[in-house]
């Protein structure tokens, strides 16, 4: 093999073994961390994000100005973990702005000008994003809305015992979009959980919640709202969320407790328990168990 490598005209590095591996380097912008496991910008990106701050506060002369601006601020913040959820109205202004047919005016609305303000200096403080995090959560989350009620089944992997609670909708509530139900079902089941400082991975059959519980945002406006409701409870109670992953209806332990469950949940209500624990009502097939 030496010898094939030698006519090829290729370099045998015969002193590799005494090589230190990089810990702290910069690629594609973003500069790593290893011996903390945190990501933050890198100088040539805040000096970027230093004229983004110029070019706003002069005001923008064309389009490409306010797709410039708002494509490294996203991308930043992409990079820091920061939630964007807030930012509904700064990307709604950016659509408007990008679907006019004719040029308009590109003075930015005076309603998000304090917030796209404050967007620029969090990300011009470059805070370290914690990046790498628990491979096997703590916990498992099936979580599952139907037109009746809602469902969410939670696997203790270290075997302390399951919790499974659920509750009908309310009127109001039952008549919104299913897909916004969903995100509803994960944060009435991280606020009704006693659990605090775990990891946990939540599995759930409805790909548009899943999208946007990754992304963090949506374009619709009560979907964006309960997505920061799920933001502060996720933060108030220090959990690591390490994924939202789609699981089929057929094998969602949650689907049967959001539908002919609810009574069996009802009467453990009525019973002063409101959840069950302990009770373990399906084999559990470890989703990691292969990985």
């Amino acid at each position: 093999c030496l010898d094939i490598a030698c006519s090829l005209g290729a370099t045998i590095n015969e002193g590799r073994d005494e090589l230190q591996p990089l810990t702290d380097y910069v690629f594609l912008g973003i500069r790593f961390r290893h011996d903390t496991g945190c990501v933050c910008l890198s100088e040539k990106c805040v000096e970027k994000l230093t004229l983004v701050q110029a070019c706003f506060q002069a005001g923008f002369r064309s389009l490409e100005d306010i797709l410039w601006t708002f494509g490294v601020c996203v991308w930043a913040s992409a990079v820091l973990g920061l939630e964007r959820s807030s930012l509904y109205y700064i990307y709604k202004f950016v659509r408007r702005r990008q679907r006019q047919k004719t040029p308009g005016s590109l003075a930015v609305w005076p309603c998000i000008v304090d917030r796209w303000e404050s967007w620029i200096r969090l990300l011009l403080s470059n805070q370290p994003c914690q990046v790498l995090r628990p491979r096997q959560p703590q916990y498992v989350i099936f979580t599952d809305a139907s037109d009746d009620g809602w469902g969410a089944v939670i696997f203790d992997k270290n075997g302390n015992g399951d919790t499974i609670m659920g509750d009908h909708w309310s009127p109001i509530d039952a008549s919104r979009h299913i897909s916004l139900r969903e995100l509803m079902v994960v944060r009435l089941a991280f606020s009704r959980w006693i659990q605090r400082g775990v990891s946990v991975v939540v599995f759930m059959d409805n790909t548009t919640a899943i999208g946007q519980l990754r992304r963090g945002r949506s374009n619709a406006f009560l979907a964006n709202s309960e997505l920061r409701r799920l933001k502060m409870v996720i933060e108030s109670k220090h959990l690591t969320i390490t994924g939202f992953q789609y699981v089929r209806s057929a094998e969602n332990h949650a689907d049967y407790w959001s539908r002919e469950g609810l009574r069996i949940l009802q009467l453990a209500s009525t019973e002063g328990h409101g959840l069950l624990e302990g009770h373990r009502s399906v084999p559990f097939e470890d989703p990691f168990a292969s990985n």
